[in-house]
């Protein structure tokens, strides 16, 4: 009977033995699957690039691959997975502490406290709804996926053209020319979603023959950055660098036909196609520049890394760092175009995936766009759900002594400093209301807007053409909330600026009868209700995160055709590189060079050492060399 008992006691000291070491075990393996993964992406990219590369060029040696894969396996540290949240804190942590060590500056333990506003916030949300930190940081994180997530197949404006005009989509996929092998090419290699290739564009070069490519990035320094995102970067080749020295110094002459020419050469430089096509767009040559701006999506689209999935809006990229400026250039360019086509389910996408790459910091101002688009593309439940998330507004490119002074000076709640404060969204969201059916609702988000912008009304019902002196607005008009209010107009208004700037953009919405007697009905309502007048006083300053919409351009949010601005570098005098003009020697000697370039002609006199190289290339010939010899017969 002992040793039956002590067997049941070795049993059970062997079963919790084993127990642990299954626990062990089974926490090993899910590092080990982790750090797989990890090694499964970074093994995986070369060989996939290289398929790319291959099935891309049609006549591009084996042995541009295999330099293609040199250069992948040169940036595997860039190449990470998304850690979980405990562990990327803890390796922040660790970066923090590192970088106090050896630098110790103030700047940093400023930008340290710039970016733990975010985990304080989660943290203070959590005690509030009695939920772990995690809980509340993977709950903001949701919020934003649901609210940025993009839907690309909606976003390209021609599938859009034939939905609304009824012709079904496919045929002229069908169509194509099949024995063109750049079109079977095309669709081999990667879908393009927002916008549709022509079959005689030429081929994007890759990275390897001179391209673009998309690369991870860690998390920029400042505020409003999320934890839990993924962040990118445009990295440029150095073939393309070199050819961004060439356009720089094309751009000093401000003549659009030598970089027309050099489009011509290089057909996909980005900011060649960007300057492009708001010169096509200056002469009134829509189509040009359409085209222009397609091409350079084009370009941008084929270089999205495989983790650049916009569809669950957590993918962020900083417009500071270097190169990322031109991608969000050429979708606020698109999104005008697309929204002048009258492609507006198109614009509303493009203008989504715009601010998903910053949704806090908005360095293309588009949350001033972005109602319209929601609006006329009836997509109301996103403006809703944008203005109850209360999303912070930080601007990106404020000085360090402006920073420190709002931070020294900032005694607004934090609902104040959001980007719920922006009139053209107080306006919108009753719309939203409105058009979902909740009239209620609507009329006092209306009214409430009314009471805080009075000084808007009138100048709005002169753009929607209702009269203002018509019996039933009079009344409304002279009443001493509307007559009595308060100029807010100033050099440096930023709430006139931005009101301007609503009455411009979101006027058409206005004109049709139903929204007319809407908006009639809200004004009865605000002056008949003392509650409301009371609780919403009139507005008289914005908070100080909203400064940065006064850079805002008022002739972005115009369906009008307009002229470049005047500070455009395509409108300036010609310069060179030490900012003195250009004379008539100076450009024609700089034709000169241009054309002897194109020609291969290589200067006499230029560093023997890279002479000798550039004469290897057949291509090139040094001039006045082999004059001696112009007598004798070709061999």
């Amino acid at each position: 009977m002992k040793a039956s008992i002590d067997q049941v006691k070795m049993s059970a000291r062997q079963a919790k033995r084993l127990a642990k070491e299954r626990e062990a075990e089974a926490n090993a393996e899910s590092d080990e699957e982790v750090d797989s993964e990890d090694e499964e992406l970074v093994e995986k990219r070369p060989a996939t690039a290289g398929f790319a590369f291959l099935a891309d060029s049609d006549s591009e040696s084996d042995e541009e691959s295999e330099e293609e894969q040199e250069e992948e396996v040169v940036e595997k540290p860039q190449v990470a997975v998304p850690e979980s949240p405990k562990g990327r804190k803890r390796k922040n942590k660790k970066k923090g502490k590192k970088k106090t060590q050896v630098y110790g500056s103030d700047e940093e333990e400023e930008g340290d406290e710039e970016e733990s506003v975010d985990d304080i916030l989660d943290a203070l949300a959590a005690e509030a709804g009695n939920v772990s930190v995690d809980e509340a940081t993977s709950m903001r994180n949701t919020q934003e996926q649901s609210i940025f997530g993009v839907q690309l197949k909606f976003a390209n404006a021609d599938k859009e053209m034939k939905r609304i005009f009824g012709v079904k989509e496919g045929g002229h996929a069908n169509n194509r020319k099949r024995g063109d092998p750049r079109s079977a090419a095309r669709v081999a290699t990667k879908k393009v979603m927002m916008v549709s290739p022509l079959d005689e564009w030429p081929r994007p070069p890759t990275f390897v023959s001179g391209g673009i490519r998309w690369t991870r990035s860690n998390k920029p320094k400042g505020a409003g950055w999320n934890s839990l995102c993924n962040y990118f970067e445009i990295t440029w080749s150095i073939a393309y660098k070199k050819l961004q020295e060439e356009f720089e110094l094309l751009q000093r002459t401000h003549d659009p036909n030598l970089i027309a020419h050099f489009l011509q050469r290089y057909p996909y430089h980005i900011d060649a196609l960007l300057t492009m096509s708001e010169v096509f767009q200056h002469h009134g040559q829509m189509d040009h520049a359409t085209d222009s701006i397609k091409r350079c999506m084009y370009v941008l689209e084929l270089a999205w890394a495989d983790q650049f999935d916009v569809s669950k809006g957590n993918c962020r990229m900083d417009i500071q760092t270097e190169h990322n400026a031109g991608f969000f250039k050429a979708l606020f360019l698109l999104m005008k175009q697309v929204g002048r086509r009258g492609c507006m389910r198109s614009a509303f996408e493009t203008a989504k995936l715009l601010l998903s790459l910053d949704p806090q910091g908005d360095p293309m101002n588009v949350l001033l766009a972005i109602d319209y688009y929601a609006l006329t593309s009836r997509q109301c439940q996103f403006l809703i759900d944008l203005f109850d998330s209360k999303t912070p507004a930080v601007d990106r490119f404020a000085s360090g002594e402006v920073a420190s002074k709002k931070k020294a000076g900032k005694k607004a709640s934090s609902a104040d400093e959001t980007i719920a404060a922006l009139p053209n969204l107080q306006f919108s969201l009753a719309l939203a209301h409105f058009f979902l059916g909740n009239e209620t609702e609507a009329k006092d988000l209306l009214a409430a807007a009314l009471l805080k912008f009075p000084t808007m009304l009138k100048p709005f019902l002169e753009k929607i053409a209702a009269n203002p002196s018509s019996s039933s607005w009079q009344p409304i008009l002279s009443s001493r909330v509307f007559a009595n209010a308060r100029s807010v107009e100033g050099e440096h208004s930023v709430l006139q600026h931005l009101l301007d700037i609503y009455v411009t953009r979101n006027h058409s919405i206005w004109k049709v009868n139903a929204a007319q007697s809407f908006l009639l009905k809200s004004a009865q309502h605000a002056l008949a209700s003392p509650a409301l007048v009371s609780a919403n006083p009139q507005v008289l300053e914005l908070p100080s995160c909203l400064h940065k919409y006064l850079r805002a351009v008022s002739a972005d949010y115009s369906d009008e055709i307009t002229t470049l601005p005047a500070d455009h570098p395509m409108l300036q005098p010609p310069q060179l590189q030490n900012g003195l003009p250009l004379d008539a020697e100076a450009l024609a000697a700089l034709a000169r060079a241009q054309e002897e370039f194109e020609a291969g002609n290589l200067p006499a006199d230029a560093n023997p050492l890279l002479l000798f190289l550039q004469t290897l290339l057949p291509w090139n010939h040094v001039q006045g060399a082999g004059q001696q010899q112009q007598q004798q017969p070709p061999q």
